[in-house]
């Protein structure tokens, strides 16, 4: 998993490669973040299809949406300060991400 830090401010016009920046309009339509490719150095959202969950841990994985590029990679947003981003609501998605990774615990003590 790869960190991103988060650039201070709202404008994306000097953000650096490998950085985000929170979406001026959290939302799904407007996306909760703006991610700048550290590969091609193009921006894009992240939004409709993806969860931010409470510490910045993003899924599923991003992939750069700009062909030729294939960046594509977990991504945790660093100094992430919202509940939850998501399509569900933030409760439901920590509440699914704590029982799979019970699962998976009860799993490995099993096997």
């Amino acid at each position: 998993m790869i960190s991103l830090p988060r650039k201070p401010g709202p404008h994306t016009d000097d953000l650096p490669p490998g950085q985000y920046a929170k979406s001026l309009k959290p939302s799904r339509q407007w996306g909760w973040a703006i991610v700048r490719c550290p590969e091609c150095g193009r921006c894009s959202t992240l939004g409709r299809n993806h969860e931010v969950l409470s510490d910045g841990e993003v899924t599923p994985s991003f992939v750069c949406p700009f062909p030729p590029c294939t960046w594509h990679v977990l991504i945790r947003l660093l100094d992430w300060s919202e509940e939850s981003a998501n399509l569900n609501g933030g409760a439901g998605t920590e509440k699914r991400r704590e029982k799979n990774l019970l699962a998976e615990a009860g799993t490995k003590d099993n096997g």
